[in-house]
């Protein structure tokens, strides 16, 4: 029975759109305002409204539960309720979606919902303001006799990969904006049409040969891997919906070279075909329209014996309307191609995006598929409910992994076969070993600070850990400027995370001249440096910067912001200094630059770590290339 406590109003804010002078005419003494995220913590607190942070009521318990919720969900389209339903051509529409973007998605929502469950649990408020999504929620928590009031202006939300973000560097200037995802398609392909026509690129589809497929992969990244592939008589073709394979000059030339051809889907369909799909589409549409009143569907999305699926259903339903002629083309497409083409295996960095799922959906017995490792991973088995962000558990066939530390990790936690593991080492970092490791010159004092951005995925995107993060960032960039004749540079993670435009702000705020890189590649800046300083919001997500930075010998410092740390290979070996806010930074940084065993022993650990963690140094895609052209 439950103990009705407090008879109060209480304010839920997930957004900024809702007017000050609303808020300040309740009664403060009985009303409690809660800010449910960083961005509306920040607000309030410039408009100077006392609140507390909602996410202050979630535990460790609680995150877990948010996080396994959310990757049980990964499959929620094939409950025989709905499966059948939206089938094209053997293919489930629903299923099309980027796992990580639904994760992120649903993250996010699962997070602000455990909130309001355990704030209003054995509460009996007198009065709720928020917006209309949470009152359809919290109408079945509280007692019926609470009154609701809508605030805010209607909330139009955008699943991540709505809109593409397109950066670069003007000067000293990181630029980026995003334009809405149809848009960006009609300008990739008005560009590759124009670069792959005057290149000979495009694949011709009246030519079958045997061929090797590669998804979504950068030519740039993985160019000695491509030209490996060359050599042999089997035809390398790229397919790339995300970020087009002739981005830049370089990835041109390797194409030209290798005589690697691209692929795209729209040019597989003819106009008949075309008009088959507009004319199913309208089908599809009704029953994406009926998904959002079936009262059944409340069954699947379950948290805590309460039913989210009306706080989700439209931008997800909605999305899939934007979506559904691409996704229907998308699967047409792959199955077409597939079926009239000669692919003997597909290389693809992830099993979980729109390509690489309408692909994989359509190989034959006689093609094997493999999934390339592409980040520096690092698990055990007290964070291996993480793992799935790296797609182990979820790969069909084979993955490739850059060494036996991952090797014995799959084999011990997943019980994967060695069979289906390739042991290559790691393709994408073939080069850095040959660049020249410049000699440390005590007089060049060039620090390259990488600050990894706080992201939802994992769940950890609490308010208080953005301003841990500010604080930290504000506290690190002063005392890194204060070190005598020092260089400082900062290099931003390469995606599109919202919390990148606050660390440049931060920075930019403190010191303007600092110059801040987005797109810059690692490589160039690590060599240039003698120094290089990774800020971890998690200490159990490394960055693949601090593999980069051990291969090209330079002195690592890990600063990790939630004060854990897990035994991996590097910690193992002491090949990096892994630091909370309790340790002297500057005394830690000025002891690598003036004692020179100190700095040596560090890099020398670095040499025994990469040994036991990363194979095939140098020779990685040589080695994945011929177990490639084996299956």
């Amino acid at each position: 029975m439950n103990i009705f406590l407090l008879n109060e109003n209480y304010i839920f804010l997930n957004d900024i759109n809702f007017s000050k002078e609303k808020i300040i005419k309740l009664d403060s003494s009985k009303t409690i305002i809660y800010s449910m995220n960083f961005k509306v913590h920040q607000h309030l607190e410039s408009l100077s409204i006392k609140h507390e942070i909602g996410e202050d009521v979630l535990d460790e318990n609680d995150l877990n539960l948010i996080f396994d919720k959310t990757v049980s969900l990964y499959a929620w389209y094939t409950d025989p309720r709905i499966s059948k339903k939206l089938e094209f051509h053997d293919t489930n529409i629903l299923g099309m979606m980027d796992d990580a973007e639904f994760h992120t998605f649903l993250m996010i929502k699962l997070y602000e919902i455990r909130i309001i469950q355990k704030l209003l649990k054995n509460k009996s408020p007198k009065k709720i303001i928020t917006n209309s999504t949470f009152i359809n929620l919290i109408k079945k928590i509280v007692d019926k006799k609470t009154e609701f009031i809508e605030i805010g202006k209607p909330i139009h939300e955008t699943m991540v990969y709505n809109k593409i973000e397109i950066k670069f560097n003007l000067g000293k200037i990181p630029i980026s904006f995003k334009i809405p995802r149809n848009f960006y398609t009609k300008i990739k392909y008005l560009i590759e049409n124009l670069v792959c026509s005057s290149n000979n690129l495009w694949l011709d589809l009246s030519k079958i040969r045997e061929s090797i497929l590669l998804l979504e992969v950068n030519p740039s990244v993985y160019s000695e891997l491509i030209l490996q592939l060359s050599k042999s008589n089997k035809q390398i073709i790229l397919l790339n919906n995300r970020r087009p394979a002739i981005w830049n000059f370089k990835s041109i030339t390797l194409l030209k070279k290798s005589n690697s051809k691209i692929l795209s889907l729209e040019r597989v369909l003819n106009k008949k075909e075309l008009q088959s799909i507009n004319h199913q589409k309208e089908q599809y549409l009704k029953i994406l329209d009926n998904l959002l009143h079936d009262e059944q569907i409340s069954d699947i999305f379950i948290i805590d014996e309460i039913s989210f699926w009306d706080q989700i259903k439209f931008e997800l339903i909605n999305t899939f309307r934007k979506r559904l002629q691409w996704y229907m083309q998308l699967i047409f497409t792959s199955k077409k191609f597939m079926s009239n083409s000669d692919i003997r295996c597909v290389l693809s960095l992830n099993v979980i995006g729109e390509t690489e799922k309408s692909i994989l959906a359509q190989i034959s017995k006689t093609t094997n598929s493999v999934m390339l490792e592409h980040a520096f991973a690092n698990y055990t088995s007290e964070i291996s409910r993480y793992d799935i962000l790296s797609n182990y558990s979820l790969f069909p066939d084979k993955i490739a992994v850059w060494g036996n530390v991952q090797k014995n990790y799959l084999s011990k936690i997943h019980g994967i076969s060695d069979d289906k593991i390739i042991t290559c080492g790691s393709p994408r970092h073939d080069s850095f070993f040959k660049l020249s490791k410049n000699s440390f010159n005590p007089e060049e004092k060039v620090i390259l600070l990488c600050p990894r951005p706080i992201v939802e995925p994992a769940g950890r995107h609490h308010t208080r850990m953005y301003i841990k993060y500010e604080s930290a960032l504000k506290k690190i960039v002063k005392e890194l400027n204060d070190i005598k004749n020092s260089e400082l540079i900062v290099k931003l993670h390469p995606g599109d995370i919202e919390h990148n435009n606050l660390i440049k702000n931060i920075v930019n705020e403190i010191d303007s001249s600092i110059i801040v890189f987005h797109t810059k590649p690692i490589d160039k800046l690590i060599i240039k440096s003698n120094l290089v300083l990774v800020i971890s919001p998690d200490g159990f997500d490394p960055s693949t910067i601090i593999l980069e930075s051990i291969i090209l010998q330079k002195p690592v410092i890990n600063y990790v912001l939630d004060d854990k740390f897990y035994d991996f290979s590097y910690e193992q070996y002491s090949a990096v200094i892994s630091i909370t806010e309790k340790n002297n930074l500057n005394e830690i940084i000025l002891k690598l630059f003036n004692n020179f065993t100190f700095r040596d022993n560090i890099i020398s650990n670095g040499k025994k770590f990469l040994d036991d963690y990363l194979s095939n140094h140098e020779i990685a895609s040589e080695t994945l290339a011929k177990q490639l052209l084996k299956l």
